[in-house]
């Protein structure tokens, strides 16, 4: 976990550069076979559930107590 002013979509739809406030972000390094290259995704860490609910992973509870 990181803190990381993370930018959200709506953010940036409005113009905005930079997030607004840190926030508990994750790092995900995923390999793209067919191109052969890495991408980096953050994600934020929040409660809010997004607007497409495929665009999330729960933590797991044994996860969060840590």
């Amino acid at each position: 976990m990181i803190s990381y002013a993370y930018l959200w979509a709506r953010e940036a739809a409005t113009g905005q550069e930079e997030g607004l406030k840190d926030r508990p972000s994750v790092v995900v390094v995923a390999r793209i076979a067919r191109a052969d290259r890495h991408e980096i995704i953050v994600a934020p860490v929040t409660h809010s559930p997004p607007e497409r609910p495929g665009d999330a992973v729960e933590i797991p509870l044994k996860v969060k107590r840590v």
